[in-house]
């Protein structure tokens, strides 16, 4: 039998992955905060986090600048091949 491959991660280990950003001390002063909305301070891994996504999608921009560089010039390519102004 295949094993069975997910799509998206399991709530457990979802919620045990963000548990790694939590902050206690942010925590306890949005408890006692009066404002209905509250943006924690981020946590040194949070801060690794938002890197290592900055990181990613740098790459994944330069992987499609390429096909989108490839691609102009397939079309410049077919627009002298057929005479296109």
């Amino acid at each position: 039998m295949a094993k069975k491959k997910r799509s998206v991660p399991s709530p457990s280990a979802a919620f045990r992955y963000l548990s790694n950003f939590h902050n206690p001390e942010q925590e306890e002063i949005r408890e006692t905060a009066t404002a209905k909305a509250f943006i924690p301070v981020p946590n040194g891994r949070l801060n690794g986090l938002e890197k290592i996504n900055t990181d990613i999608f740098a790459g994944l921009n330069l992987v499609n600048a390429a096909k989108l560089a490839d691609a102009m010039d397939e079309i410049d390519v077919y627009e002298r091949a057929v005479g296109a102004p």
